[in-house]
């Protein structure tokens, strides 16, 4: 294998490619679940091994967090925590930590922030949400930029994969959900092709399969807009995602669960 260089390695695709996928999960329609059946409590912790091709890119770390309150409005609190691997540091270092907040009835997203830290740059991105007008405004470093529009209903990156926890998935069904990350909007609808059983390290799944579609609505889309998408969600009450397949330009990105703990019932696969 030859080793990566500096200038070669196609870590922003990458790093665009994780925020799809978790923008793709938005691509579902809120079931009749009520909040007794929410499958995630606050200490739920899921590990994920991710790798380009045959290298090892690294872990990230996805949590529910205490419930809080965003300008008076109870809300869940997701976290997400990415790595590059030792290896991959050498080259183009990564610390990201994103947070997402909902509100409790998981109708929409409240406050998004990201502290990414990638090669030599870094960035302290918080979005806020005005439902009065429907519009999302991004800053950086606490300088906000443009506000953009937003539809009703519309979920941050993270959010929306605690969202399509709830939902009643069905071979052959297709969705739709809005996106935005304060600078752009993104329609995206997803169809389950097929029921799978899957083998991760984290153990052996009973899974629907996902494959996306996705279009800009409203903002600055960066490419690739034609990356292809597959997620395989358990197809128990508890709807984990178990793995994750982003076929790119350069390669393709898989994350596969390594482990789960904290889960509703206090069991872990």
């Amino acid at each position: 294998m030859k080793t990566p260089c500096r200038a070669g390695f196609p870590v922003r695709p990458i790093l665009w490619s994780l925020l799809v996928i978790f923008m793709a999960w938005a691509a579902l329609a809120l079931s009749s679940a009520t909040r007794e059946d929410v499958p995630f409590y606050p200490r739920e912790r899921l590990l994920f091994g991710l790798r380009w091709g045959l290298v090892s890119a690294g872990e990230a770390v996805m949590e529910t967090l205490p419930v809080t309150v965003i300008n008076g409005i109870p809300a869940y609190h997701f976290m997400l925590d990415v790595r590059s691997s030792p290896f991959l540091d050498v080259f183009f270092k990564v610390r990201n930590r994103i947070e997402g907040f909902a509100d409790t009835r998981m109708t929409r997203s409240l406050l998004y922030k990201k502290d990414q830290k990638e090669g030599g740059s870094s960035r302290d991105i918080v979005v806020t949400f005005d439902w009065e007008t429907n519009h999302a405004t991004y800053s950086n470093f606490d300088q906000p930029e443009k506000p953009v529009p937003i539809r009703p209903g519309a979920f941050d990156p993270l959010s929306v994969l605690f969202y399509m926890r709830l939902l009643d998935l069905k071979v052959d069904s297709e969705f739709q959900r809005p996106i935005t990350d304060g600078k752009k909007s993104i329609l995206v609808t997803a169809r389950v092709v097929r029921r799978e059983t899957v083998t991760v390290p984290g153990g052996r799944f009973d899974t629907h399969v996902l494959e996306t579609r996705l279009k800009d609505i409203g903002g600055d889309i960066e490419k690739p807009m034609d990356t292809q998408i597959r997620l395989w969600v358990t197809t128990d009450a508890r709807r984990i995602p178990v793995r994750i397949e982003s076929r790119l330009r350069v390669g393709s990105l898989l994350a596969e669960l390594i482990s789960a703990d904290g889960l509703s019932g206090g069991s872990s696969p």
